[in-house]
């Protein structure tokens, strides 16, 4: 019966745990995407995308188009060759 108790009282802790995470999750994203705009800024890539000036999702998705693997070949073929701080 204490068991029981025991283990009701902890999965009700780590649901609000879980539950308070889930209420944070687009201000932490905003966060984690401002921290790699910045880190990225001085990459080939960020300057190519305007990085230094991006202050927003928004920002991003309008200086950042959807692409795919052949629109990166360039930046690849750099990576490939050596260079440095490219994406």
């Amino acid at each position: 019966m204490l068991k029981r108790c025991l283990a009701q009282l902890f999965s009700l802790i780590v649901v609000k745990k879980i539950e308070s995470t889930y209420n944070k999750a687009p201000e932490c994203q905003a966060k984690i995407l401002k921290q790699l705009i910045k880190k990225s800024q001085s990459t080939d890539f960020g300057r190519d995308h305007n990085f230094s000036n991006i202050l927003s999702y928004q920002d991003f998705c309008n200086n950042v188009p959807v692409r795919d693997y052949e629109q990166f070949h360039g930046y690849i073929e750099k990576i490939k060759e050596g260079g440095k701080n490219v994406l």
